[in-house]
């Protein structure tokens, strides 16, 4: 395939490099958009706060009773800069190796969906010994206090094997939480989150029609059918017995991926002097983290 026919090249050859770039960045499955709210920053950082409850509503007597917040924790996410080379040889364009030429932008594009789904990822792989909340608690523990003034905890920690009695006991843990007031939480867990290695039993409790229940020896309607139960499976989840059950749209809002400089790929070559090597740099600047964990509720899966 002819690409270009020698001499001026670089405006022939960096339309190729940035379409085979972006096309199969964009092919590459990924997770992490599906499961944080992705946003823009105009700053160095961002900061993540929220303020407590409010009280129940009071009948009307004649007279208004007003109420106040308390300031809960904050959390700062910084914004690191990411950036690699891409450089394609002076002989491989003068030699119009089109195959060659187009194996440099497609592993670059790979490398950068890759480095952000792992980066998405380790926030769940580290929820139980590292990924911490507003709270300083890791997201997945025991002892999350209520609020910086209540030091009474609560969890959304398990060590339970993925079986669908311990999906059901997530699901009941989950609902009976509550606010930095005591007060109960308006709960859907709705999203299973498991890595390759769960996905059949993932699938067979979130089943659509049938499911197999343990302890009968047939098939019933799988009460997870009434839930829409969606399943996510993350072949970057390293745990092979880690699962997760969420709320999707708790999980939003407390689950953000902030992008400062959005990744891109320099729109022009430069040519090296010395080499004559054609030259890009792709470069992106950006964060993530979770404010709260009152979205999840994690299993070991140790048993």
């Amino acid at each position: 395939m002819q690409i270009y026919p020698g001499g001026n090249l670089m405006h022939l050859l960096d339309p190729i490099v940035q379409r085979v770039f972006w096309q199969q960045y964009n092919r590459i499955p990924a997770v992490t958009p599906l499961l944080y709210s992705m946003k823009t920053s105009s700053d160095w950082r961002e900061r993540m706060f929220a303020v407590g409850s409010l009280g129940e509503i009071p009948e009307f007597n004649g007279t208004l009773e007003y109420d106040t917040f308390e300031g809960l924790w904050a959390k700062d996410v910084i914004h690191k800069r990411y950036a690699k080379g891409l450089e394609i040889s002076n002989d491989i364009v003068e030699d119009d190796r089109f195959n060659i030429a187009i194996q440099k932008p497609q592993g670059l594009a790979t490398s950068a969906a890759y480095t952000r789904e792992k980066q998405g990822a380790g926030l769940f792989n580290d929820a139980f010994t590292a990924t911490t909340t507003a709270d300083g608690s890791y997201l997945c523990v025991a002892t999350h206090p209520y609020s910086p003034t209540n030091t009474t905890t609560q969890s959304n920690l398990a060590t339970g094997v993925l079986t669908h009695d311990n999906v059901v006991a997530a699901r009941l843990a989950m609902r009976s939480w509550v606010d930095d007031r005591g007060k109960k939480i308006l709960i859907n867990p709705d999203t299973l989150i498991v890595p390759p290695a769960l996905e059949e039993a993932a699938w067979m409790i979130a089943g659509p029609k049938t499911e197999y229940i343990p302890g009968q020896s047939n098939y019933d309607l799988s009460i997870f059918a009434n839930w829409n139960l969606r399943v996510v499976v993350w072949p970057f989840l390293t745990s092979s017995t880690a699962w997760f059950l969420a709320d999707s749209n708790l999980m939003r809002d407390n689950l953000v991926w902030y992008d400062r400089v959005p990744l891109s790929l320099t729109p022009r070559p430069e040519r090296d002097f010395d080499t004559l090597a054609l030259r890009w740099r792709l470069y992106g600047r950006w964060s993530y983290g979770t404010y709260g964990w009152r979205w999840i509720y994690g299993s070991t899966g140790a048993g």
